[in-house]
């Protein structure tokens, strides 16, 4: 089975415009994927949210979608009386299913042996390591300026990471590889080094990483970028990472998976832009 996985994408006209998003897509479409994965920042505001997956829709009409949302796509959007809890729990999702694709936070896609699930991932900064300024990061990046849960965000984080590990499982009783699709980086190796500027912040994920490291048939992560830096992948074998990779938006991750075979991520090809002729 063939999987594609893409994520950041942040459409907009002064950002990534639509024709790349089609022209990427038509690529993607001629790996001829079974599933395609959306990890999340597809766009600025909800129109381009909506216009993104209907797009994917529009170009592989027989191929099962399943998406999970990140930071950017959950940004206060002038356009639409929602609050972000509303967009993240009803108004994205309602788009997915407009567009016939599975919200990954609160539905599952099985496909051939294989588990998806996904989480928007949010940053716990009270997991930040001691001494790290929480307030400076708050007031300095979108993710917070632009975002209000109306919740802490640790609560928040411990929401989301509840729900992602209870789907988890729901199903380990199944025989079935688990793959997790996130927002946010929760692989310690798609996480930046420690001397990144926004490092500190993103590295309390791991914490809920290592948890999810623990469920018994996880074989890979796939989450939206790292910084602007595109689509992560992260892939295990006997808790061994096989293939931790990131690529610059737009790009995309081509998986073949084999349930029968061990490790079940057989092979994993990186396209970048420049792959496949983005300019």
């Amino acid at each position: 089975m063939k999987v594609v996985a893409t994520g950041e994408l942040l459409l907009h006209p002064q950002a990534t415009t639509e024709d790349i998003v089609w022209r990427m897509l038509h690529k993607i479409k001629a790996e001829d994927p079974e599933v395609l994965l959306l990890a999340g920042d597809l766009a600025y505001g909800v129109q381009g949210f909506r216009r993104v997956l209907q797009l994917a829709r529009a170009v592989m009409p027989e191929v099962r979608i399943g998406v999970a949302p990140g930071p950017v796509d959950v940004y206060s959007d002038p356009s639409v009386v929602a609050t972000t809890r509303e967009l993240h729990d009803k108004v994205l999702p309602a788009c997915a299913k407009e567009a016939g694709a599975i919200w990954l936070p609160t539905e599952v896609l099985k496909a051939n042996g294989f588990l998806f699930v996904g989480t928007l991932g949010w940053t716990d900064y009270g997991a930040a390591p001691e001494g790290y300024d929480i307030a400076a990061h708050r007031k300095d990046h979108p993710d917070a300026t632009r975002v209000d849960w109306g919740a802490e965000d640790g609560v928040v984080a411990h929401g989301f990471a509840e729900r992602l590990l209870s789907l988890l499982e729901a199903h380990s009783k199944q025989t079935l590889q688990a793959i997790v699709v996130s927002g946010c980086p929760l692989g310690l190796r798609q996480i930046p080094p420690k001397t990144h500027p926004l490092a500190a912040g993103m590295r309390c994920n791991a914490k809920l990483g290592e948890r999810v490291y623990s469920h018994s048939g996880l074989v890979g992560m796939v989450s939206a970028g790292l910084f602007g830096d595109g689509v992560s992948a992260e892939f295990l074998g006997v808790r061994q990472v096989t293939c931790p990779s990131t690529l610059k938006v737009p790009g995309y991750v081509v998986m073949n998976c084999d349930h029968n075979e061990h490790p079940a991520i057989t092979e994993v090809r990186l396209v970048t832009a420049q792959h496949w002729g983005a300019q």
